[in-house]
Parts: C-alpha cells; structure tokens; sequence
C-alpha cells in the first residue's frame, strides 16, 4: 500500500518519552505545533510505530493520529501567510 500523509498528535507527561518519540516522528515528517507532526507513512507502517509507542511509553499520556486530506496540506504550505483567508488555514 502506498504511503499516505497522518497528522500525529501526542501529550506524554515524561519528558524523556516526549524527545523520544518527537526524535521518532521527525524522521517521517515535519514538526507543525510542539507535538503536532504531519508525516508521510505507509498505513502498515503507523500501525507498527503507534503500537511500539504505546508499548514504549506506559506512563500514560495519549497518541492520536489522523489520516490527513492530500487537498487540504496544499492550503497552507508553501503560500505566504498575506494570502490565507482572515478566518484561518482553511478557507471553505
């Protein structure tokens, strides 16, 4: 299966899981927030990296991934901020 682009989000209260799971994400993709992340991933292969991360990071805290919409990453990257619409990212 080809890959296909995530939005991952996560909230882990050690720090230690934090810089490592922030090291593990930045090597599929770009850092957006603090601990937003899109990445370009084979769905076989987030489905490995989120069942190690739970196994690896058991003191609590959550990991959300999202399926993003290839339109929709268009919208904001690459286009200067001048030419967003007022109302935010997106503008539908």
């Amino acid at each position: 299966m080809r890959p296909s682009w995530w939005t991952v989000t996560f909230d882990l209260p050690d720090d230690r899981d934090r810089r490592q799971l922030t090291t593990l994400l930045r090597r599929h993709g770009v850092r957006v927030l603090y601990s937003v992340f899109t990445i370009h991933i084979g769905d076989a292969h987030l489905d490995r990296l989120l069942a190690a991360s739970a196994e690896r990071f058991t003191g609590g805290g959550h990991l959300l991934a999202l399926p993003s919409c290839p339109d929709c990453e268009t919208a904001g990257y690459g286009v200067p901020l001048e030419v967003l619409p007022e109302q935010g990212w997106a503008g539908w």
